[in-house]
């Protein structure tokens, strides 16, 4: 929910709740990444080279084209994010830990190495059953996730 607050100074601020903004900046970047490649799509390949992956290395494991795309195209549907980010909004440690574990492991699958270091740390914080420091960890994860949906979007 949008929450409005009115500071000492006059001025209004509103804060949203992250599950919701999260959402929102999904919707946002879908937008973006249909309006900035104009309708124009990339293959999987080029996607892996544009999100700093090593698509040489799930070649390797996947030794299919198609099937990479297959799987990967899929990976935003994936409900772990929003389950993320609405336990750690909530304090729920083991929930918001299963879910970061689940974006491991998913990015160690699909070869997604740029995701892996930073979901790996939240992951390992939460592990330990800790939410000091979730903040910066989630944003470097975030950060990355979002850029992450945006180019899969623009997949051929």
């Amino acid at each position: 929910a949008l929450a409005d607050t009115l500071e000492p100074s006059g001025r209004v601020t509103s804060t949203v709740e992250p599950h919701r903004l999260c959402r929102w900046l999904q919707c946002c970047i879908h937008k973006i990444a249909d309006s900035r490649y104009g309708g124009t799509k990339m293959t999987i390949k080029q996607c892996y080279q544009a999100m700093g992956a090593d698509f040489e290395e799930i070649s390797q494991r996947i030794p299919s084209e198609a099937m990479i795309r297959k799987f990967a195209v899929k990976f935003p549907e994936d409900k772990s994010f929003a389950e993320l980010t609405k336990a750690l909004e909530q304090g729920d440690v083991e929930t918001a830990f299963r879910a970061a574990h689940t974006i491991k492991g998913l990015c160690l699958t699909l070869g997604f190495s740029h995701l892996t270091a930073p979901a790996s740390e939240l992951t390992e914080l939460l592990r330990a059953g800790r939410l000091d420091g979730s903040e910066v960890l989630y944003g470097q994860l975030a950060q990355a996730y979002n850029r992450t949906v945006e180019l899969l979007r623009a997949v051929d």
